[in-house]
Formats: structure tokens, sequence, C-alpha cells
């Protein structure tokens, strides 16, 4: 039941959210920023939550409190729904507007107002509070479930089986974002507005323009997780064979951090100075923390634009890049994860063979990042990286007037039409088309005075509406490689996970959790999105800005993305290696008789204090 929990919350918090970001922007006018704080905010919002939630509830009734996080968790995705019901439909750049020759065309903002605006003439950009406070509940809802969840398993499995079942769980963790890439990118071919006849528009699913229904998937699992977490609160405190199972636990504490506080809830509590103390000074425990924090900064920034990355660079829709990244997540990540808890059940491996294990799979990951020297080339884009008429790379700030469509005053509303000649414009009006031309529901400009075509009697050349295809041999590279990158951190996520538990006092294990959501959350996962949403914005050539201030961009420099995610990324798993190792270096095994004792100190001060809190 616990997989099936995190399975719904993993499709959600890193599924619909991360796969809806660049559909955000569209439809709310987003920059990349935002959106990347957006993601940042569910794992700001745990940090402190989690820590003190997994401190109290070690002791406590831990599938009650996993519970009630879930409701909270249900409820913020109703609420991440919530914008698309309170905002009109969606309003997008009319086609047959978008050429030279009609008068009055050009569109001012008390023209668009309607299309930028929400309930009560509400801007929509401003509803991005919205997303913020959906995603602190999902934050808050969510900090029990990876501390007392996973040492609620680790109360009722031995030492060994531990691994197997932590490859299991991870594996459904994976999973579970990958579901929400796969089943997120088919609702983003679904039209957002459902009241609304997708036959009576004139854009479809590959425009650029295009908002697929991101809401829908929000709704669906805030439902399906408020069931089975019903469920799942009616699990006992502890299960039948935990006396036998903590009779027989191998205790691998790091030497001299034994813990112990006296009955009772006040007790306990002035107890946690002490607590944070002795986890802040246990050196491989840190170490740990330091890896993680790394990991998580790069996962949750590639998390959040990777999708858009590959919208980007490999000129893929969004549906084309969720439907991709959540095939090779579920198959890198599952792989990673049973390899992983595979090999240390088999080897049976302790604190110095899980890190090992850890070691070598992020050391590997360095040379998979190498994956990001692969760079497609930025479109041909008329006034941007082109000059008009010719295909001469275009110096200095992007000008998108030209002698050519000097005389047609067009709008600034974004509405790309691909040339004849193989180059982009920002819409049919800025290509100089005068005449449009509808066969057989295809939308075709012509007369572009911008174009030129040769084997045309006038020389000037047509256009069909929508953005350039793009065709990039480095296509299957980079979800190759990406998926190894996944896979190793699945085997290293595995064995980190279990070292983390291993190397830390028994009673402490659940507020070790905690203390590293802590860490890697504060330094890892909220600021990882934010940078990388920072680099992505420092790429962009091409920016729109709209009415209310807001800007979207529609252009990136491809190799420079590429650059910036690859210094990212190996640096990171740099990172993350050194820890690891420094990690190994600085265990000390507690002795064969300190073990004995240890162990048994730790197992009836922890039964003790199982009944002190309800």
């Amino acid at each position: 039941m616990l997989c099936l929990v995190s399975l719904i919350q993993g499709m959600t918090a890193f599924g619909f959210v991360f796969i809806g970001l660049s559909t955000l922007e569209k439809r709310f006018f987003l920059t990349s920023l935002q959106t990347g704080s957006i993601s940042s905010a569910y794992d700001f919002s745990s940090l402190i939550i989690a820590v003190i939630v997994s401190y109290m509830g070690e002791r406590g009734h831990r599938p009650l409190w996993v519970g009630y996080g879930c409701m909270l968790f249900c409820a913020g995705s109703i609420t991440f729904a919530i914008p698309h019901f309170v905002t009109p439909n969606y309003v997008h750049q009319e086609v047959d507007s978008g050429y030279c020759g009609l008068p009055n065309e050009t569109t001012t903002c008390d023209q668009l107002a309607d299309g930028m605006m929400g309930s009560e003439d509400t801007p929509l950009s401003s509803y991005y509070w919205f997303f913020i406070v959906a995603q602190i509940l999902h934050g808050v809802g969510a900090a029990s479930l990876y501390t007392l969840g996973v040492a609620y398993v680790d109360d009722n499995v031995s030492s060994r089986q531990f691994g197997t079942f932590m490859g299991i769980y991870q594996s459904i963790v994976v999973v579970g974002p990958s579901l929400g890439y796969i089943i997120g990118g088919a609702f983003l071919n679904i039209y957002t507005d459902l009241n609304v006849d997708e036959n009576s528009l004139n854009i479809d699913v590959n425009s650029p323009l295009w908002v697929g229904a991101w809401w829908i998937g929000f709704l669906m699992n805030g439902l399906l997780l408020f069931i089975f977490t019903l469920i799942y609160m009616g699990f006992p405190k502890a299960l039948p064979e935990r006396e036998k199972v903590m009779a027989e636990r191998r205790v691998e504490t790091q030497k001299g951090r034994d813990f112990t506080t006296e009955k009772g809830a006040l007790n306990h509590l002035k107890a946690l100075p002490r607590a944070i103390f002795s986890l802040c000074t246990n050196l491989p425990f840190m170490f740990l923390n330091g890896g993680a924090v790394a990991a998580f900064f790069m996962v949750a920034g590639v998390s959040v634009f990777g999708p858009k990355y590959a919208e980007d660079q490999l000129s893929m829709t969004p549906s084309e890049a969720a439907y991709a990244m959540g095939v090779i997540s579920v198959v890198g990540g599952i792989t990673g994860a049973l390899i992983g808890g595979i090999l240390i059940n088999r080897l049976d491996l302790k604190f110095p063979g899980l890190m090992r294990q850890s070691i070598i799979s992020t050391f590997l990951a360095i040379f998979a990042c190498g994956i990001f020297f692969a760079v497609c080339p930025t479109v041909d884009f008329a006034g941007v990286t082109v000059g008009y008429k010719n295909s001469e790379p275009f110096e200095g700030s992007f000008e998108l007037n030209a002698t050519c469509n000097s005389r047609c005053s067009c709008s600034s509303s974004y509405d790309p039409v691909c040339g004849s000649d193989g180059i982009q414009y920002y819409s049919a009006c800025h290509a100089g088309c005068e005449v449009d031309i509808l066969s057989t529901g295809e939308v075709i400009f012509s007369e572009c005075k911008c174009v030129q075509d040769l084997e045309s009697p006038s020389g000037l050349g047509t256009v069909e509406w929508g953005a350039c295809s793009s065709s990039c041999s480095y296509r299957w590279l980079y979800f190759v490689g990406l998926a190894v990158i996944i896979m190793l951190g699945a085997i290293s996520g595995v064995s980190g996970w279990t070292a983390t538990i291993r190397c830390v006092p028994h009673s402490q294990r659940a507020f070790a959790m905690g203390i590293q959501t802590l860490f890697y959350g504060l330094l890892g996962s909220v600021p990882g999105p934010i940078v990388f949403g920072i680099l992505l914005d420092s790429s962009c050539l091409l920016w729109e800005t709209n009415c209310d201030g807001s800007a979207n961009c529609w252009l990136y420099d491809n190799k420079m993305s590429a650059r910036g995610f690859l210094i990212l990324t190996a640096s990171c798993e740099v990172i993350a290696t050194t820890c690891l190792i420094l990690g190994l270096v600085t265990y000390k095994s507690p002795s064969e008789q300190s073990e004995l004792d240890g162990g048994m100190k730790e197992e009836f001060a922890s039964q003790d204090e199982l009944d002190t809190i309800a």
C-alpha cells in the first residue's frame, strides 16, 4: 500500500507538475524562473516539516502520520487545478489575421485583454500563486511519506531483505513520475477547454500555441490518493513480525553514535537538540547528505526542465517530450533500482559495500553526462539567428522588422510560420505574406515578400503555418544517455538510502531521513530548478513581452543551453562522488561486542518508545 500511495504522489508532484510547466508558461504567461520556483516550492515547504514530523512521528502511529499528510497532498492537487476553472477559455492569436495587407491589424493590449485576464480582470500571471500554495500543500503532505513510511518498512523486514524491498520501492518511486510523464503527455494532446470543439480551432497539437488539458491529472490523482490513503491508515502501529525482526537485527551504527531518550513525549522533545547534534557530528551521515544534495540538485533541475530541453533542443511537442521522458525514466529507473536492490541482497552488503556501490555508480554517471556535448542546431529564424532573405548568421540583438515587411504593421503576437526557404518567421505578417490560401484544411500563405523561392515565377516563396520541423541525428543518443544516467542514479540512490539508515542509531532512522530531506531540499531540490531555469532564460534568443509585463521565450540558443546543462550535471556528479568517498573513509565500524550491546540497547529503547505516543 505504501508503494501505491508513493506511486500516485510521484505521478502528481514529479510527473504532472513537471510535464505541465511549459504549458503553464504559455497558458498563464510565466517565465522559466517562475515555473522553476513552482517546483522548488514543493521541496522548500517540506524542509522544516520533514524534520519535525520525522522526529515526533518516529515514536507514534506511523501509518496515521503518513495518512494525514497524504490528505493534505490531496488538497494540494485540487488547489493546483483550480486556476483552470476560475479563468476564461484560452485565447490564442488567430492565424487568419496574421498576414500583411489587412487594415488596422495591429493588435493592441486592450484587444488582447480578454485573453490575458482571468476572472474579475485578474492578470493570468497572478494565478502563479495558486500553484505555489498547491505545491506547499504537496510538500507538507509528502513530508512523512519517505521518512516514516520507509522506517515502518525497515521495522518489519530483516536488514538483508530491506535492500530488496528498497529496490522494489525505489522502482515504484521511479515509475510514479514516469507514469506522470506518459499519462500527462496524453492529457496534453487534449485541448485544455473541454467545452471547445477541437475541430473549430485553427491550431493543432503540433502548434507552439497549443495548450493541453494539464489539469485533468491533478483531479484524477487527488481522488485516487484519497481512497488509497484511507486504506493505508488502517494498518496497525506495529506488525506482528516486528519483535522477531528486531531480535535478529545487526547494528552498523557509526562508532560512538548510540542514541536513546527517556519515555514520554516531553522528554523526547527536550532531547531534540541532542539528537540534532548527534546526527550532525556523524561524519559518514553528513557526507551522505552532501552527496544527496548534489544528486537532488541535478535530478530536480533535469526533471523540471528536461522535457522543455527536449522540446527546444530536439524540436519535439510537449506530449512527445513527455512520452519520451516517461519511457526512459521507467526503463532506466526500474532497471537501476532493481539492480541496486538485488546486489544489496545477494552480496549482503554492509555499510562499506553500500558506499562502494554508490561511488562506482556516481562516478560512471560523470561520463554519461557527456551526452550534452551533442548539440542540435538552432533553427534558422529570420531576424533572430539569420537575416531576412538570406541564411547568413545574424549578429547583434534580434530585429523582426525589415524592408520587406515594413508596411505591414505586424502584431507582436507570436504565430510562427515556416517558409519554403526553410527559414522560420515570427508570423506570416513578418514574412510579408499578403494572400492566405486554405487548401484541404491547411493554412498556406503565398506571395511572401520576405521569402525567396528561385523556382517561383515571381521569385517569392510561400509559408506554411507552424514552426519549421527540424530533424536531429542526436535524438536517440540523448535519450539513451539520459536513460543510463537515470539507471546509475537509481543504483546509487538505493544503496545510499540504505546506507543512511545503517549508519545512524535505530531510534534515529526516520529523523535522520528528515534531516537529510532538509539538507537535500534546502541546498539541492529547491535551488536546482531555479538555477536550471535561470540557465534556460539566459540562453533565450527571442522573448515575447505580454501586456501585463510577463514574458514568454519562443527560441533558445541550443548550444548555450546544452553547454549549461553539461556543466551543471557533470559538476553535480563530481561533487556527489567526492562526498561519497569521504563518507566511506570517515566510517568507523563498531566492535563485535559493541554491536551486540548497542543493538540490544537500541532495540529495547525503541520498543519502549513505540508505546509513548499515539
